[in-house]
């Protein structure tokens, strides 16, 4: 026994002699290293007893028991005797960790700080002595005050790295017993905490700084409403969270102390009726919560888990009672149930507080754990969620969005909630590292949770979110398997190969991009990764030398646990000879497995590296993660291992490597191992381009047969198939088609510019008879096709294949197959928006003077009849329009107009081909509100105006009329008094052309009040005058007052996003002058305003093809789908135009914008000069908000400008609106043509001048570089989606669009 020979340090005798001291010093190491040795022989042996319980209860005693004496020698007067009682004290606890987080160890530690720093405030100057409760060992006290001091100094600082080290490796456990052994001392000296290990405890939790704190030292229950907050990491929350942690304990006990001594009161104080009481409040919340009749109220929950935990820890005299065995059960399964993040964390501070409290009950609290861990495996929460990721940015449809925004609400929301599971394992692995050498049945327990949740890989959640908790899960995993506590080496090795299984399971989907808001999240990802790649490097080293050695002959208890895990093609071989082929062969595999794994983990890495930090910014990097990256210099040979071992696990997994490297050799393997096996993919669309390309189509490979049972890609894509390089053959082009079947109206919508295309190569018809059958569905589809069919009535000169007799061929043939509703719809669109655009050829014949007196008349003798929509906007009704706001707009030789239409949110036309009659709709929201219209008027109006009055009476309506009714005309008495009229004046623009410009008395009206919903970037800018104009929009009376009543009804303004504008486009000469027109300020409304009415403007143009425009800007719509998809804030607005005709077309208005070259007009020097005096100061929130959209709107626009290669950024074709973003328009030179004749003057890949670099801080400044992390992040979006943009842009090349040349795709890849 070591302490014997403490007794020969402590000779005087002895330690007058230096070489004997040495010598004596030197024997006491030794006999302690012998005695730690045996210690650890014993600790092993006792595991292989058949008394395990026993055994190990002695061997932690004797531990427990010589680092208490340790602890003491460590304040002994003698020098040496404490140097070397510090030396054992690190070297024990590096043997056996589990004694940091041991009760008495810890409070004999912390009796000691107390009564030192107790002796070092005594003034006393008699020998004295410290005796610890329970303890037979007295500790002498220096009567000096100089070495009082220095003995507390000592203590101090092993003290702060005991408690250091224990709590940074399991915050829960560790608060729980210092929460314990405070409230303890707390009720021994009747008051409240006086003690200097409470100081250091606040002290150190303070400084640790840890990634998830909030819930990391000890979970507090939350005391407020407000939502859920994200991971913190700053320094001082785990401080108050531990006091705050004390204090709660120490005020549920009193709770429920007064509780008891409340039913005693009336006779009811007995343990079973207060147990009762508790659960029955449990339960009735969880009724609520699963019925959904009630909203849960989670601080109220808080306080009935945590009163139960109360009474659990302090009151309970066993947990043997049915009461306290169903107390118990909801203690554990509530939290759980309700399963949100605050719910978890209620729950793992109540079930640390009970383990910490109560640890001759640890087992049974861990086996009720381990049921509900179980529970949410069978029902699908969190981590594994059987869910599937939202639908492809590609796949455009308003019903997409719509749907992942009902699965993110109400029920679904929680199970796909993977953020609780997060919580929840950071708590196992505490409990891991606390029971790995003291427990080995919860060791098992935790191991029957583990291998429960990798039994299939298929049950692990495959949504973004749950990205970090499943390889935190996985890391867990690794922990318990290279703790050499599984005993059964078969179940190790399933175990090991399950691991894998479901890391790699994770790569078998499209790569993802991480919330680019959350930086601190993206770096405990990637925290996590790296760990990873270190658990399974280190399994390498030191597993497969032994993974097999040893077999049992029979199946483990735990493996029985998990069906799944019986199957024997999984298991590891049985052996007995050291050269067994069979077991040499899985140890190969195994190997093969951890190799993919690692080339997978280091391309993830190097990708989360990237999107993080696209500058290489030193500071923000991951130096680890360097060394994990994936290697560039992969030789053939060694793909094909990777693939083969790949496929052999799934073929989806193999084909995904396919996109993380797309480097030729993998991509030829692939196409060999796809050929080969087709059938083993045909669930994988990613799988298509190895199976089919131009080449085999040409061949006509059997394979493709398997084309007609394969799951349907991206309508990019199939469109792709529809190309003439796959020469029509009969598979193709029926899976291409059963492909575009499967998505709605809308998406074919946005594809029809290509999907008229390939008509040109529909050699079997398959193409045409399928849009012939889909316009039966929709009639906005029909018309959308005809107008597109129009487009391309006329094929250009050099045409090599005609593709004008197959659209009028097929225009014609739609028309014809019309029902009556739908030919009425039909006939009514087309007939009022080509009378509104013939007007320009009309004006044409006029003198530039005498254009808008025409076009007024011209609008007047019109009428808005039945159901129409803006051909630009599907969605809408047109209510009415004003023709006093419209106005010619000047060109070389041609004659644009542009007319402002009052329209409504609610779509036209429906699929039932039912026809909305918007009159009712308004006349019906007339009456909801006709009460706070007047009351409105009544206190902002100001006195009557006969002449506003009588000038109302001369408007007539121009909304339209059923069959046998009257125009009705507006009357004085039918609206409030009216205001000045909108005018319009006219100034020149750069080129010196006449443009259409607000008039001094619509800048003035500017400056009213106006109408505009709080605390969103997106306001509706109506000015009062505006809305009681007496020449504004001509519609009924009813349509005129519900319009005002929408306005200022909270249910009617808009709650769009900051991409909430309109825009415009027109040729090079006209652009700039559209923008500056006097219409009313507005922005489109959200889907869900369905009968907001609002304005928005178009531009009719004839004589200009508008077509090329329409390509650009549905990239620009992809482009804008990608990065909202990946979760970047940016800013792209993709403004709307249609081509009603080869040379005509209908372009939308941006309102609330203004060219820059207006800007600079209004208000002399840079843009940062335009911006304060528009927004203010630079220190104001309105122009940091202002900034702020401009960057985001840059970095988009950036990006899209370089990939796009658009050219000719004069400052007319850039707009600025109203809320700082800029918006391009004019996509007349892009891809490769360029202004003055295509000499490629302009080199740079997009525009960014020093006024715009002044407006972002200058280049050194945080904004500059966050301007450019935007944009990589932007880039590298989209590229991931490139082989979409460029088969939308490649299927455009035979229209013969002058920006197409030979080397366009060439350049665009």
């Amino acid at each position: 026994n070591f302490r014997l020979s403490f007794g020969y340090l402590e000779d005087p005798g002895i330690q007058s002699q230096k070489l004997i001291g040495n010598v004596m010093t030197e024997i006491v190491n030794l006999i302690f290293l012998e005695s730690l040795n045996d210690l650890t022989r014993n600790a092993l042996l006792a595991k292989k007893g058949s008394n395990l319980s026993s055994n190990l209860t002695a061997i932690d005693n004797r531990q427990v028991s010589d680092c208490q004496y340790l602890l003491f020698a460590f304040l002994h007067r003698e020098e040496s005797v404490r140097v070397l009682a510090d030396k054992f004290i690190l070297q024990m606890l590096e043997k056996f960790p589990q004694l940091l987080w041991n009760r008495e160890c810890l409070r004999t530690l912390l009796d000691l700080v107390n009564g030192v720093h107790k002796e070092c405030e005594n003034q006393s100057h008699n020998p004295t002595s410290i005796t610890i409760p329970g303890s037979n060992i007295a500790v002498a006290v220096p009567e000096e005050m100089v070495r009082r001091q220095l003995m507390l100094r000592n203590i101090t600082v092993l003290s702060k790295q005991w408690l250091r080290t224990a709590i940074e490796q399991a915050p829960h456990e560790m608060c729980s017993l210092l929460h314990e052994y405070f409230l303890n001392y707390q009720k021994i000296v009747q008051s409240n905490v006086e003690h200097l290990g409470f100081s250091l405890v606040v002290e150190l939790t303070t400084t640790i700084s840890t990634t998830i704190s909030a819930t990391t030292l000890s979970t507090v229950p939350s005391s407020s409403s407000n939502k859920d907050d994200k991971s913190k990491s700053q320094s001082g929350i785990q401080s108050s969270t531990f006091v705050s942690a004390l204090n709660l304990k120490s005020r549920f006990i009193g709770e429920v102390n007064g509780m008891i001594e409340a039913l005693q009161m009336v006779g009811h104080g007995d343990e079973n009726t207060v147990m009762n009481l508790l659960k029955t409040s449990i339960s009735t919340t969880l009724t609520n919560f699963q019925n959904g009749t009630k909203k849960v109220d989670l601080v109220s929950f808080n306080k009935e888990i945590c009163k139960a935990a109360a009474y659990l820890a302090s009151k309970a005299k066993d947990f043997e009672s049915t009461s306290a065995k169903d107390l118990l059960h909801y203690t554990c399964w509530a939290p759980v149930a309700i399963f949100s993040r605050k719910s978890l964390q209620t729950g793992v501070f109540a079930w640390s507080w009970l383990l910490a409290a109560r640890p001759e009950y640890e087992l049974q609290i861990m086996n009720k754990i381990r049921e509900v861990w179980e529970w949410t495996i069978e029902e699908g929460l969190g981590l594994f969620c059987r869910a599937e990721r939202k639908a492809s940015p590609l796949s455009i449809s308003k019903n997409n969005g719509q749907s992942n925004r009902q699965e993110q609400s109400g029920a679904k929301k929680y199970q796909r909630n993977s953020s609780p599971h997060r919580i929840w394992m950071n708590f196992l692995s505490e409990r891991f590292t606390l029971a790995r050498g003291r427990s080995k049945d919860q060791v098992d327990i935790l191991l029957k949770m583990l291998i429960k949740a990798v039994a299939k890989p298929e049950q692990l959640s495959c949504l973004p979110e749950a990205f970090a908790s499943r390889f935190s899960l996985l890391v867990l995993c690794f922990n318990v398997l290279r703790s050499n506590t599984i005993d059964d080496v078969q179940l190790e090795n399933v175990f090991l190969d399950r691991i894998y299984q479901s890391s790699l399971a994770w790569f078998s989907y499209d790569p993802i991009w991480h919330d680019p808001s959350n930086r601190r999240q993206i770096e405990s990802d990637v925290k996590v990764l790296i760990d990873f790649c270190k658990k399974i490097e280190e399994t390498k080293v030191h597993f497969y030398g032994n993974a097999v050695q040893n077999e049992s002959s029979a199946t483990s208890s735990l493996l029985r646990v998990i069906p799944s895990l019986t199957d024997t093609s999984q298991m590891a071989p049985a052996a007995s000879s050291t050269g067994n082929p069979l077991r040499e062969s899985y140890t190969s595999h195994l190997k093969n497995k951890s190799n993919l794994l690692l080339l997978l983990m280091g391309n993830e890495l190097e990708r989360i590296s990237s999107w993080h930090n696209p500058q290489n910014i030193i500071s923000v990097s991951f130096p680890e993660a360097s060394k994990y990256g994936a290697p560039k210099d992969i030789r053939t040979l060694q793909w094909q291992r990777y693939i083969r071992t790949a496929w052999a696990i799934s073929p989806k997994l193999a084909v995904q490597l396919g996109s993380r490297f797309p480097f030729p050799k993998v991509k030829m393997i692939l196409e060999e191992k796809v050929r080969s096996d087709p059938a083993a993919c045909i669930n994988d669309p990613n799988a298509l381009p190895y199976l089919v390309t131009p080449a085999t189509a040409q061949k006509d490979i059997p394979q493709l047969k398997y084309l007609l049972y394969w799951a349907a890609a991206s309508p990019p894509f199939a469109l792709q198939l529809l190309s003439r390089e796959y020469n029509s053959h009969p598979f193709v082009v029926q899976y291409a088609v059963r492909v575009l079947r499967s998505f709605p109206p809308d998406t074919i919508v946005f594809y029809l510019p290509q999907l008229v295309q390939v008509l040109r190569y529909d050699k079997l018809g398959f193409v045409e008879e399928y849009l012939l059958q889909a316009v039966k569905q929709s009639q906005i589809l029909a018309h959308q096709l005809i107008w597109t069919c129009l487009s391309y009535s006329k094929d250009p000169e050099k045409c090599l294949v005609p593709l004008a007799p197959i659209t009028n061929r097929l225009r014609q043939k739609i028309v014809k197959r019309f029902d009556k509703v739908s030919r009425h719809n039909y006939q009514q669109e087309f007939d009022f928006f080509e009378k509104v655009t013939n007007i320009s050829g009309i004006l044409l014949q006029h003198a530039p003077e005498d254009r808008r007196k025409v076009l007024r008349e011209e609008l007047v003798k019109m009428e808005v009849v039945g159901s129409l929509y803006l051909p630009t906007n599907p969605n809408t009704t047109v209510v009415g329009y004003n023709e006093d706001g419209a106005s010619p707009m000047q060109s070389a030789a041609k004659v644009p107009i542009l007319v402002p239409f009052l329209v409504s949110g609610n779509s036209a036309l429906c699929d039932d081909h039912l026809i909305i009659d918007p009159v009712q709709e308004i006349l019906s929201l007339e009456q909801q509100e006709q009460s706070r219209l007047d009351n409105f008027f009544v206190e902002i109006q100001p006195s009557s105006s006969s002449s506003s009055s009588s000038s109302s009476s001369s408007s007539s309506s121009r909304r339209g009329k059923k069959k046998g009714s009257t125009r009705r005309t507006k009357k004085s008495d039918d609206k409030p008094k009216k205001s000045r009229s909108q005018k319009v004046d006219e100034t020149d623009d750069e080129d010196g052309k006449k443009v259409v410009e607000d008039s001094p008395a619509a800048q003035e009206s500017s400056r009213k009040p106006r109408i505009q919903r709080s605390k969103s970037e997106t306001v509706i800018h109506h000015d009062l005058d505006d809305l009681q104009d007496s020449k504004s929009p001509k519609r009924s009376p009813a349509s005129s007052t519900a319009q005002v009543n929408s306005l200022l009804t909270p249910s009617s303004v808009s709650s769009s996003s900051s991409s909430s504008s309109s825009a415009l486009s027109s040729s090079k000469k006209d652009k700039a002058a559209s923008q500056a027109v006097g219409v009313p300020k507005i922005e489109r409304r959200t889907s869900d305003q369905q009968l907001a009415t609002h304005w928005q403007a178009c531009i009719f143009k004839v004589g200009d093809d508008v077509r090329q425009d329409m390509l650009a800007l549905q990239t620009i719509e992809l482009f804008k789908r990608i990065l909202e998809d990946v979760g970047l804030n940016l800013f792209l607005f993709p403004y709307r135009v249609v081509a009603t005709s080869g040379d005509c077309g209908i372009i939308e208005v941006v309102p609330q914008a203004r060219s820059r070259d207006q800007v600079g007009k209004r208000s002399d020097g840079t843009l940062y000069n335009y911006f304060i005096s528009r927004y203010g100061p630079a220190t104001s929130i309105e122009f940091q908000n202002a900034r702020n959209n401009y960057l985001r709107s840059m970095a988009a626009y950036s990006v899209v400008s370089y990939i796009l290669q658009i050219k000719d950024r004069h400052n007319g074709n850039m707009l600025i609106d109203d809320f700082g973003h800029i918006v391009h328009i004019d996509f007349g030179f892009i891809f490769d043509i360029s202004p003055g004749g295509n000499f490629k003057f302009e080199r740079a890949p997009f525009k960014l001048a020093d006024e715009m670099i002044e407006l972002l801080g200058g280049v050194k400044s945080e904004t500059f570089k966050w301007y450019m992390q935007s944009s990589t992040q932007a880039y590298l979006a989209c590229r991931q989606h490139m082989n979409s943009f460029i088969t939308i842009v490649s299927l455009m090349m035979d229209t013969s669009f002058p920006c197409f040349t030979k080397d366009t795709i060439a350049n665009l890849k």
